[in-house]
């Protein structure tokens, strides 16, 4: 007896125990299925976000075997998902550069199991170049099972990099071909340039000092480091004399000029150099480098200290020797006095003419009238190289290039015709083979009879000039194509008046206007901007100079309100002050943030729906059933009207919870291709009965358009519940219209009443679960239209007015 008792004390504990982990069971299965449907909307989520990619996506298994291409890459290589998927993927390399993308993609069988490729590929417009970011999927053994590559079209930067190093190659050229030595720094003062007059003074060759720093090009002059001109700039002139010893040191704008005495061993036992030192800055205006140009003028110096003791000398003897013919010269003095005077006067003017003529920086020649030179000034061996002894006889043309010839002749006859002095442009060869530009001014002379006897021209090196025209021209029209090819709004603004100076072709798309429009208008003129606004970001600007991302609303020409992220700084143009300006226009990412806040809404409320909604039906159910049991029996025939009462009570309740259910997110749906016109033509008579019920019209603007992929019930509700909402919004003898029409790649469903429109506050609140501005309504019937439109992959939009309201569904069209 006892074993039995202890036996069934026994089985109740293990029952018990059992009970316990059937409930723990339960328990993890429920959090398992929150779960999974977390994941699978995640999994719905990362869906959306790769199809809609602007970038190439694409997957293949170890075998090359295409397993997934998002529309991006079939609309690149002009082909269609079905055509590609199963199918061997083709390497899009362009021949040339296949050893470079497979020694790439060998690390993907190494840690991190990446790699990034670019390379040319042949697309349906022709080649192009691909960036690739490319990722190895690894399996349990670390071995690769497939791999995913990101690819972006980057046809552009690499067009602007073959540009931009043409720029800076035709920049190394130029500093290569001074002909004074020069170096250029960065700003860690580092070599990244060192010219051939510069490694034929030092003997240092450039490949030896590029890229060094830590003073190393003071090394070849002073033999070894320390502060150079370069590493002054910026620096106070006076503190520069009084810590380094330069001779004749002077400060130029944001240049330094200074001599430099430099000791043994720089060139056998020393010398003399004149530097110059200027910052180098970007298009923005920042200090990138400083340059450095050095001209040895030892020689120079020489001569001077030279023709300096000669010229003391010349005036010890002529002292000495006019106190001995001063006495035998006092007789003569008054018969040559006049003579003497005019002699002097001519030296004095003579020797005026020879310093100007040996010591200025033009050059002079003089021609006769065959072309011939008769005269060239000392300064023709500084600037092209000629000895001026060799330039004598020689003929004025073959210094000057070819394809100018004809220009100079033309400005010459001119001048000849006019007696008066001419000026022209034009290239003037030197001695090394090489031209530059000069600009000359010529002037006709006559002799005694009043015929023309010879031409004195004066010419002046203007390379510099044109090199700096030539830079100029090009950052203009670089500044031009980026202004202009822009893919947001850009503008050029006065910031005084605000009138418009500029718009680029996105500008014109974005608003509305055309050119003529804007161009000499201001914001508030146009109404694109409210005054305030203008007023806030002018403030802003001028107290940080720049404004980054400020988000405003801005109005286009039809009236249409658009949200955008304005940025904007303050430019000189011609010596007056602008404010260049870019819109990012975010009006469309403003939407979505707010379709997926509705979503979210929504998904919240389908969890209600499908956790609590069969548990109320249930119930409900069974009373309704014993109501109307007890209800039959003879002595309930006293309490009929109540039970009755009850029942349609709970009727009345079922028939909320019924709409509530279809807000559920997992609701099934049984989709089927078929054409949405048949939907609506079979629900017209229904329709059209509701309408002549309440004294108003219905029309169908039924047009040709694609089959979809509908559930026929769910599409009935859809366009029952937008009709009978629009006739309740109409007074009798207003009109209802149903249309469908194709637009752009998808099928319109659109649902317009002639009602007094939607208030703005309520507008914010369309679709929101139990929202409802009628009497009896329980503010369900939008939210299960909402609901229905989420499940078919659908857009909703709405116009309302004083007018009337449209309902506007999109539809996607199925590809397969």
């Amino acid at each position: 007896m006892k074993s039995q008792e202890a036996e069934n004390e026994q089985l109740i504990t293990e029952n018990q125990y059992l009970r316990k982990r059937v409930a723990e069971l339960e328990t993890t299965e429920y959090e398992l299925n929150i779960k999974l449907k977390e994941l699978n909307l995640v999994a719905e989520h990362y869906q959306v976000l790769v199809e809609n990619q602007s970038d190439l996506v694409v997957k293949v298994d170890i075998n090359s075997k295409v397993l997934f291409v998002n529309q991006s890459y079939c609309d690149v290589f002009g082909k269609k998902q079905r055509e590609l998927i199963d199918s061997l993927f083709e390497p899009l390399a362009n021949e040339s550069d296949s050893e470079v993308t497979f020694k790439a993609m060998e690390n993907l069988n190494n840690p991190p199991y990446s790699c990034y490729i670019e390379h040319r590929a042949m697309t349906k417009n022709g080649c192009r170049w691909f960036g690739w970011a490319i990722k190895a999927i690894l399996g349990e053994s670390n071995n690769v099972i497939a791999i995913v590559g990101v690819g972006r079209d980057i046809t552009e930067r690499k067009k602007a990099e073959k540009e931009l190093e043409a720029a800076n190659q035709k920049l190394r050229d130029i500093i290569d071909f001074l002909p004074d030595a020069t170096f250029v720094v960065d700003n860690d003062k580092r070599v990244i340039a060192w010219n051939r007059s510069i490694e034929e003074m030092t003997g240092l060759a450039k490949k030896d000092i590029i890229g060094k720093g830590d003073y190393a090009y003071a090394v070849a002059f002073y033999g070894k480091r320390m502060p150079f001109l370069v590493d002054f700039i910026n620096t106070d002139i006076n503190k520069i004399k009084s810590e380094v010893i330069y001779e004749n040191i002077q400060e130029k704008g944001n240049a330094l000029y200074a001599e430099i005495n430099m000791p043994p061993p720089f060139n056998g036992n020393g010398g003399t150099l004149w530097a110059k030192a200027s910052p180098l800055y970007d298009s923005e205006g920042q200090v990138i480098g400083v340059i450095e140009s050095i001209r040895d003028i030892t020689d120079r110096k020489r001569l001077e200290d030279e023709l300096y003791t000669y010229r003391n000398y010349l005036e010890i003897m002529i002292k000495e020797r006019t106190a001995e013919l001063q006495n035998a010269m006092a007789q003569l003095q008054q018969e040559v006095a006049e003579h003497q005077g005019a002699r002097e006067a001519l030296s004095e003017s003579e020797a005026q003419l020879s310093r100007i003529t040996n010591n200025m920086l033009d050059l002079i020649v003089v021609i006769d009238t065959q072309g011939t030179i008769k005269y060239a000034t000392p300064s023709h061996k500084k600037v092209l190289g000629y000895e001026p002894e060799d330039m004598l006889g020689k003929c004025a043309r073959d210094f000057v290039h070819p394809d100018d010839l004809g220009k100079i002749l033309h400005v010459y006859k001119k001048g000849f015709s006019t007696l008066s002095p001419v000026k022209t442009e034009y290239r003037c060869r030197q001695i090394n083979g090489q031209y530059i530009w000069v600009e000359s001014t010529a002037k006709i002379l006559l002799n005694d009879s009043k015929l023309f006897a010879e031409v004195i021209i004066c010419t002046r090196d203007i390379t510099g000039r044109k090199q700096a025209e030539e830079t100029l021209r090009l950052s203009e029209e670089r500044f031009y194509k980026a202004f202009h090819s822009s893919p947001n709004p850009m503008a050029i603004s006065s910031l005084e008046h605000g009138q418009f100076f500029d718009i680029n072709c996105n500008f014109v798309d974005a608003l509305g206007y055309t050119r003529e429009e804007v161009i000499g208008h201001t914001s508030t003129e146009l109404n694109i901007w409210e005054p305030q606004k203008r007023t806030e970001v002018i403030n802003l600007l001028l107290s940080q100079g720049y404004l980054r991302n400020f988000e405003n609303s801005f109005q286009t020409k039809s009236g249409k309100l658009r949200i955008g992220l304005l940025s904007a700084e303050i430019i000189e143009i011609n010596g007056e002050k602008v404010i260049l300006s870019i819109v990012n226009d975010i009006t469309d990412l403003r939407l979505f943030e707010k379709e997926m806040l509705h979503l979210d809404k929504l998904n919240l409320v389908g969890e209600m729906a499908a956790s609590i909604g069969h548990e109320i039906r249930n119930p409900m159910t069974t009373v309704r059933g014993f109501l109307q049991i007890l209800r039959g029996r003879e002595k309930s025939n006293k309490n009929i009207e109540y039970y009755d009462l009850m029942i349609e009570e709970l009727d009345r309740a079922n028939s909320i919870i019924t709409p509530f259910l279809s807000l559920a997110r997992n609701k099934p749906v049984d989709k089927a291709r078929q054409n949405l016109n048949t939907v609506v033509k079979t629900l017209q008579p229904l329709l059209q009965a509701d309408a002549n019920k309440e004294g108003k019209y219905m029309d169908l603007e039924l047009y040709d358009i694609p089959d979809l992929l509908l559930d026929e019930k769910e599409i009935r509700q859809l366009l029952l519940n937008f009709v009978r909402n629009g006739l309740e919004a109409m007074s009798p003898g207003s009109k209802l219209i149903i249309k469908t029409y194709v637009e752009h790649d998808g099928v319109i469903l659109a649902v317009q009443d002639q009602g007094s429109g939607i208030a703005p506050e309520t507008m914010d609140k369309l679709g929101t679960p139990f929202f409802t501005t009628k009497d009896n309504g329980t503010g369900l019937g939008l939210a299960v239209c909402y609901s229905i439109i989420n499940r078919h992959n659908a857009r909703i939009e709405v116009e309302t007015g004083p007018s009337g309201t449209t309902f506007m569904v999109k539809f996607k069209v199925p590809t397969d």
